[in-house]
């Protein structure tokens, strides 16, 4: 049967007809879905470059907190020893030293040469000199130098000191390209500009190529709105970092900053979008010859829906493949969670971060806790995330911490945000994990670091302080001692600090080896004077441990020279019968060991309050 010519225009007429209500609502569809896809790519660029800036920082940061630990360790010795700085064994060994730092050297300058060189009447010289006279040390601003090779170098100073007074000055000459330079890798490194600018925007040269005298603020005021140039300054003066997408043209320029901490400087970061679309526009030309192809094999008929449906769904799957792309900026994981699903999808890379066979969970909310890698209290806190998503309306940020079965641990921060439906309903969380554990170890180290004595390495007394007020609060009983090394001032005139502190060293050891076993909390509060909280009941039990303290100190052989014979004095006070406060323990054992010493040293007293 043929079907009659008017019903053939007629279905003709209805196809294309819906194909054309079809392709508009497509259009429509897409076109508002692609541009909430290029916003969240844009937020998740200007993310990675705030965290990329951050990491820098703290690499920048790291690297001068090494050089100024060195040089104030130098000057510790320096200072504490008496030793000329003068002396030629002592500039010999800072120059081996400075053979062994491939990016900076140490060196001594007397002060009246330091002042002589830095004696230019400008006001940040006079500040420096004013702080080193207070014997603090200091970081100089960048500098251009002939002698130096023709470059930009900025410099650490620390002063030593005799008398009380000023005598010289240990420092330090870096190259200023060290302020920028960073060991991260990626795509995104490659199109980074990174620069040193002050707090009002000045560009700081670091190499012969700067220009110099560039303003940030004054160059962006014809390119973008005055309103924004005020917010950024703001931002600069309040804030100390920040990040920025700046419209130009066509192109979309991302900023990020972050403050040093020294001399008002900032770490200024910046790169454009069409530097980052290299990629996305391989993928395009690919997926168009593709097209192509397919074209040329439908019907003339169908054609023109088929190509406008694909070329929206191309400039979709554009968008989307840029979220994949960002997995290869850093070490950054993304993830969607659907909550209709109950259903969590990671980009493919999780599987390097967590011991994952596929990336994805479902489930989630209805997890066993015993067998999550999440630890309890991080999935304590993914679980109160999406019993509460209706109320989060900002993106939010957690740390999480994770426990694998061969005992390591990873700590993660975890950036997400709410998207939601027209109907103001949520719908999926997206975010990121990025790997933090190194920074978090860090810290973890420079705070228990900043604890420790730095001779014997037990706790120093702010931080015994600390830990045994704490312990006093869940503590039922226990005990304070207070040693003190008998007549060391004449074991340091007869033999020399250098051995005193070797006698120190060692008796810190003892004193560890000694309590190892019962959660004691052994310190040096200052000179030869030691400071003991033993979270223990039984007298008698105490009493070795303090005997064995007399007798391990009799004799220390240093080397094969010295065999040093000490002697120690002991006092002991109880909690909470002799006090039950820190201050209270600590007068008490401190009254009960000048007992011991009037008593013939080498010997120990418990407290007696019938004495006072």
């Amino acid at each position: 049967m043929v079907m009659p010519k008017t019903s053939m225009k007629k279905i003709l007429a209805v196809l294309f007809f819906v194909a054309f209500v079809l392709s508009a609502v497509i259009d429509i569809s897409f076109t508002h879905y692609r541009k909430s896809l290029d916003e969240e790519f844009n937020l998740l660029i200007l993310d990675n470059l705030q965290a990329y800036t951050q990491s820098q920082k703290n690499e920048v940061l790291a690297r001068i907190q090494e050089v100024n630990a060195t040089l104030e360790a130098l000057a510790l010795m320096i200072n504490s020893q008496g030793v000329d700085p003068d002396a030629e064994w002592l500039l010999r060994y800072l120059d081996n030293l400075s053979e062994f730092q491939p990016n900076y050297d140490i060196s001594y300058v007397s002060f009246s040469s330091y002042l002589a060189m830095a004696g230019t009447g400008d006001m940040y010289d006079m500040q420096m000199i004013d702080r080193l006279q207070r014997h603090e040390p200091v970081i100089s601003d960048v500098r251009f130098s002939e002698r130096l090779d023709n470059k930009y170098y900025f410099s650490v100073a620390v002063p030593i000191e005799k008398d009380g007074k000023v005598i010289g000055v240990l420092r330090s000459l870096l190259e200023a390209p060290l302020l920028v330079q960073t060991s991260q890798g990626g795509f995104l490194r490659e199109s980074i500009n990174s620069h040193i600018i002050k707090g009002d925007g000045e560009f700081i040269p670091l190499n012969t190529s700067d220009t110099g005298n560039e303003m940030l603020f004054s160059d962006l005021d014809f390119r973008i709105p005055q309103s924004m140039i005020l917010d950024m300054q703001t931002d600069f003066a309040s804030q100390g970092s920040g990040g920025y997408m700046v419209p130009y043209g066509r192109d979309l320029f991302f900023m990020s900053f972050s403050s040093l901490g020294y001399n008002d400087w900032y770490i200024f970061n910046y790169t454009r979008s069409r530097d980052l679309s290299s990629h996305s526009q391989r993928i395009m030309k690919n997926t168009i010859w593709i097209t192509t192809e397919f074209i040329l094999l439908v019907v003339v008929a169908a054609c023109i829906v088929f190509w406008y449906l694909r070329r929206q769904w191309h400039e979709l799957f554009v968008a989307q493949t840029r979220y994949s792309m960002l997995s290869h900026f850093s070490d950054t994981v993304l993830f969607e969670y659907s909550i209709k699903d109950d259903e969590l999808v990671f980009t493919d890379n999780v599987r390097e971060m967590l011991p994952m066979d596929k990336p994805h969970i479902s489930h989630v909310s209805k997890l066993d806790q015993k067998a999550s890698i999440l630890a309890p209290e991080s999935q304590n806190l993914v679980l109160a995330v999406i019993r509460n998503v209706a109320d989060i309306n900002e993106t939010q940020s957690q740390e999480l911490e994770f426990s694998f079965d061969d005992e390591r641990q990873l700590w993660c921060e975890c950036i997400y945000q709410v998207i939601r439906d027209d109907r103001n309903l949520p719908v999926l969380i997206v975010g990121k994990l990025v790997d933090m554990s190194n920074r978090k170890r860090q810290m973890e180290e420079l705070i228990e670091k900043a604890r420790r004595d730095k001779l014997t390495g037990l706790y120093n007394k702010d931080a015994e302080e600390k830990l045994v007020k704490i312990a006093l609060t869940s503590d039922e009983s226990g005990y304070m001692l207070m040693i003190d090394v008998d007549d060391f001032k004449k074991l340091n005139d007869q033999y020399g600090h250098l051995i005193g502190d070797s006698v120190l060293r060692r008796f810190g050891r003892v004193l560890r080896d000694i309590f190892s076993d019962c959660g004691a909390l052994p310190c040096r509060t200052g000179g030869d004077e030691f400071l003991v909280y033993v979270p223990m009941s039984n007298r008698e039990m105490l009493t070795e441990k303090v005997e064995h303290i007399l007798s391990a100190a009799t004799d220390f052989c240093m080397d094969t020279e010295h065999t040093i014979h000490i002697s120690t004095s002991i006092g002991i006070a109880a909690y909470p019968t002799d006090g039950i406060s820190y201050d209270l323990l600590y007068v008490a054992a401190d009254k009960a060991m000048y007992e011991a010493k009037r008593a013939g040293k080498n010997t120990y007293r418990f407290y007696d309050s019938s004495r006072d």
